[in-house]
Formats: structure tokens, sequence, C-alpha cells
């Protein structure tokens, strides 16, 4: 969502917040203004932060930087390691929708315990 506020130099402050990023710029007219904080804020859409990215490439990162600071860190890194080798963690994040996770439930429902697929 975007922000602006008029300064005392006359000016106009912009500040555009979204999806944990955030970004600022300082104008003459309120136009400008507007017209930069409605392209800057369709250029970080949740589509461009995500592009490129998978399933797999968050586990890893997860798996590298917060497991090892774990109690359970060994269990939770096969787990990891398991989940990554699904065909579920290969396409990019923007083609998965919720029927791919309920199907990994369906089918991980047949193998283990209610308690296992839900941790």
């Amino acid at each position: 969502m975007a922000t602006i506020r008029k300064l005392k130099s006359k000016r106009f402050f912009t500040e555009v917040r979204r999806l944990g990023q955030y970004k600022s710029k300082t104008f003459t007219t309120k136009v400008q203004a507007m017209s930069w904080a409605a392209e800057t804020e369709q250029s970080l859409s949740s589509d461009t932060l995500v592009r490129g990215k998978t399933l797999s490439d968050i586990f890893e990162r997860y798996r590298d930087e917060i497991t090892p600071h774990k109690k359970s860190r060994r269990t939770e890194h096969n787990r990891l390691n398991k989940f990554m080798r699904h065909s579920l963690s290969v396409p990019p994040l923007a083609d998965i929708k919720q029927s791919h996770f309920h199907d990994w439930i369906t089918a991980a429902l047949t193998n283990f315990k209610s308690s296992s697929v839900n941790r």
C-alpha cells in the first residue's frame, strides 16, 4: 500500500510497503508520486517475488539456516530431505495450487499415520 505525504519543502514523500518489502522516493508533484507508487506496487506483486523459486528451494534454505539451531535437527533434516525428493517440490511456486497439497496429503496418509503427515 502506498502512502503519500506532503513535506514542509512542498515536495511529496512516497512510501510503498508490500509483502515485506519497502521502497520510498520524493517527488516535486503529487501526480508523479501517485504514478510512481502505482508502478512500484505493481512491480512488487507476489508473482515477481517468487518467480523461479520452488518449494525445494525454500525447504533447502530452511534446512540450512533454521534447522541446525533446533534440538530435533536430525529428524527435521531427514524429513525435509524426503519432502524435497517428492514431485510436489519441483514445479515453480506460482504454479502450485491447494489441490497439489491435498493430493500429497491423501497419498501420504496411505503410507503414514496422520500425526506424521501433520508434522
